[in-house]
């Protein structure tokens, strides 16, 4: 009989089951997910299917720890909640700092500095907060025994580089060719050859993980 304990997900309680499940197979086909689409998506991803349940593996890459579709499912979705109300977060931040900037320098015509200062300050609170929401799942199982090691930094390679799209792999190498064009050839003189370095490490890291893409197949 599978019993279990409770545990909390930014002040929600979570049930943890104690007999998760073990079965380990794990096929090509499950790797390949449609490509993240932002921090919600990216924070499933390190639950991998796994028979009858998932496998956790904080960063997609740390060793295997076994759960049930309800805690994976309670996981993903305490996340999500938090998000939302991280977004809240920054928009109210946000407007607060340009609000006290404006009392505290009311004589600046662009109070830049305290604008600035605010804006960093909710930006630092809003990492710290997703730093400690992306580990919960690690902080809630870490008393239960790995299911499998660690990845290897071949392996988390070709399991990452099958979950990315092509349209995501070639974004900065498209990026770096607009930048370069943009300011590199039309912009000051002085900058040119920053923009230059910029643009061809763009292009060389598109290049380094569209060859290891094609070596997937």
């Amino acid at each position: 009989m599978a019993l279990a304990r409770r545990s909390t997900f930014g002040g929600e309680a979570i049930t943890l089951a104690s007999d998760p499940p073990t079965d380990l197979a794990m096929s090509d086909a499950d790797l390949v997910r449609s490509p993240a689409r932002g921090p919600s998506d990216s924070f499933a991803a390190q639950f991998a299917r796994d028979g009858d349940g998932f496998l956790y593996r904080r960063n997609q890459k740390g060793p295997a720890i076994a759960v049930s579709v309800e805690e994976r499912d309670a996981f993903v979705a305490a996340f999500s909640r938090w998000m939302d109300i991280q977004m809240l977060v920054v928009l109210i931040g946000g407007i607060l700092a340009v609000v006290l900037a404006y009392v505290i320098f009311p004589a600046a015509d662009y109070p830049m500095e305290g604008i600035t200062l605010g804006v960093a300050l909710v930006m630092t609170a809003v990492l710290i907060g997703l730093k400690r929401a992306w580990d919960a799942p690690s902080r809630a199982l870490a008393e239960r025994p790995h299911a499998a090691p660690a990845l290897s930094a071949a392996e988390a390679r070709r399991r990452a580089l099958a979950r990315t799209s092509w349209a995501q792999i070639a974004l900065p190498g498209i990026l770096s060719i607009y930048f370069f064009a943009r300011y590199a050839l039309r912009g000051e003189e002085r900058w040119a050859l920053a923009w230059l370095v910029i643009g061809l490490a763009g292009l060389a890291a598109t290049a380094v993980r569209a060859y290891w893409k094609l070596r997937l197949r």
